[in-house]
């Protein structure tokens, strides 16, 4: 998307610079994102981060990475989190950064221990149509799980049902998990009008 596109009414992004598409211009790429940051409808920036299994060369990668962390926090923006094999590198540039932004890791397929690790470190999971089921639970549990189905074509109310389900609660508690979850983690969304009949 170029920063001068429209953008649908009552639509809400997230715009990065994911690392399978870092380039050695990605400082041009880096400018057009700045400049798009800060549309109202941009709620989010990402997804960013790290992936060890693509062609990118990684230090181009964490160079792109530490940058796109220094805007979530200049533009108050939460940072959605590509990782592939890249956890302790992620941790420690978190570690570093020191963020007052939430880092939410997209499509978490991991188990259990990391699942619990990355929670401990601040991070919150977002979790699609694949995943582990006892790393939702936990996540769930910790107050930091997310629902998402970006991979999938499966209908996010289906997703929810069946999330539900395997947590072992009732489908509204999730819905009101989700909605106090999303209002805090993205302030610029109007997730109290349209979702003011859960509760």
């Amino acid at each position: 998307m170029n920063p001068g596109e429209a953008i649908r009414p009552d639509t809400y992004v997230s715009m990065g610079l994911h690392p399978w598409y870092v380039d050695e211009n990605y400082g041009e790429q880096l400018t057009l994102l700045r400049e798009s940051l800060s549309r109202q409808e941009v709620v989010a920036l990402g997804e960013c981060g790290l992936d060890k299994a693509c062609r990118t060369p990684y230090e181009l990668q964490r160079v792109a990475f530490a940058e796109q962390i220094a805007l979530s926090e200049s533009h108050e923006l939460p940072l959605m989190l590509h990782v592939v094999r890249a956890w302790d590198d992620l941790l420690a540039m978190r570690k570093e950064a020191k963020p007052a932004q939430p880092w939410i890791v997209h499509g978490f397929r991991g188990g259990k221990e990391l699942a619990e690790q990355l929670i401990r470190a601040g991070l919150f999971l977002s979790f699609g149509c694949r995943f582990e089921p006892d790393a939702l639970r936990l996540a769930y549990r910790l107050g930091a799980a997310l629902i998402e189905t970006d991979e999938s074509v499966i209908d996010i109310r289906v997703h929810y049902y069946e999330v539900a389900q395997i947590i072992g609660c009732p489908l509204q508690e999730l819905q009101r998990h989700a909605v106090a979850l999303g209002i805090g983690l993205f302030p610029r969304l109007s997730l109290r009008r349209h979702f003011a009949s859960v509760g």
